[in-house]
């Protein structure tokens, strides 16, 4: 790999143009900024920080790679890691690389390098990026851990089990006495748990299903009355979002919640609890996904790990 000031002679500009481009500054020319960018990559430049991490005490950073603030379920195993890792003595530095915030990834993790062992990276950014994340895991020196990103074969994977989870709560709700499970939604994770379930023979309730791509707090109002045509006497929706929805479907049509017919959202949203009656709901394991990645940091020895179980908490909407 070339060095910044090799960088530079190859480019024709300073060290401190080169510097500025490579940092995401603003006031450079836009050629200029291309053929720097065009030859960091071409050449793999990484920025040599060792000097700066010996003072920084690098092995106490923590870089986290996050991308949506706009999912609560989200942010909230962001703020458990987050403080966890302050608790004991770790530093994180938080990197957000939405489309329109931040740092592009490979920018990002070009000056990350030398200044931390590790990176976490949270939920979809290995789908969204493709195989482009297998050349940053090989490329850059930092060990990686995948934070419920549905992949197991990059670096350390902890991921949350959510097909098993929703499974496990229909077995709860058919032991509660409920005779009739109406799906409504369209995600793979909880179409699998609920596919689990029909095959299960133990299971006596009927379970019946309604195709809902639309995963947003209207689309739960939409469906209102198919949900009660269909005869169910309990609904499970894709997202907490959804089941607000149907709540005002509710409110409007005089349907009494759980008397008439029960309900199970899924994440664990902030006002789950606060609707009436609280809604019943999946929670992620926030706190034990954190805890996963602080013994991968403290140990730097991963073991096998099998993927948590979302906690199925039965509120009110279910209450019998």
């Amino acid at each position: 790999m070339i060095t910044l000031k090799q960088l530079a002679e190859l480019s024709g500009y300073s060290v401190r143009t080169v510097q500025r481009v490579l940092t995401g500054q603003a006031h450079v020319m836009p050629e200029k900024r291309e053929r720097i960018l065009a030859l960091a990559k071409q050449h793999q430049y990484v920025p040599n920080m060792a000097a700066r991490s010996l003072r920084l005490q690098k092995k106490n950073f923590v870089g986290i790679v996050f991308e949506d603030f706009n999912i609560s379920a989200s942010v909230h195993k962001l703020n458990c890691l987050d403080s966890l890792l302050v608790e004991n003595g770790y530093f994180p530095m938080l990197g957000n690389i939405g489309e329109q915030n931040g740092f592009p990834i490979e920018q990002l993790l070009a000056n990350w390098a030398g200044v931390t062992d590790y990176v976490v990276v949270f939920g979809g950014l290995t789908r969204n990026t493709g195989d482009r994340f297998r050349n940053y895991v090989e490329r850059y020196p930092m060990k990686f851990i995948f934070v419920d990103a549905g992949t197991d074969d990059l670096g350390v994977s902890i991921n949350v089990d959510r097909s098993g989870s929703v499974y496990d709560m229909i077995v709860k709700l058919d032991a509660m006495g409920y005779r009739h499970l109406l799906y409504c939604g369209s995600l793979e994770t909880r179409k699998k748990g609920v596919e689990k379930a029909e095959e299960d023979s133990g299971i006596k309730m009927k379970i019946s299903r309604i195709q809902m791509p639309e995963k947003e707090f209207s689309a739960g109002e939409k469906i209102g009355d198919a949900v009660m045509a269909s005869g169910a006497d309990v609904v499970f929706f894709d997202t907490d979002r959804q089941a607000c929805g149907f709540y005002r479907y509710a409110a409007k049509h005089h349907v009494e919640i759980p008397g008439q017919i029960a309900v199970v959202g899924f994440d664990n949203d902030p006002f789950a609890d606060l609707l009436n009656p609280p809604l019943a709901t999946l929670a992620h394991p926030a706190q034990e996904l954190a805890q996963e990645v602080l013994e991968v940091i403290r140990t730097g020895t991963p073991a096998e790990r099998k993927p948590l179980k979302m906690r199925f908490l039965p509120r009110e909407s279910v209450s019998r």
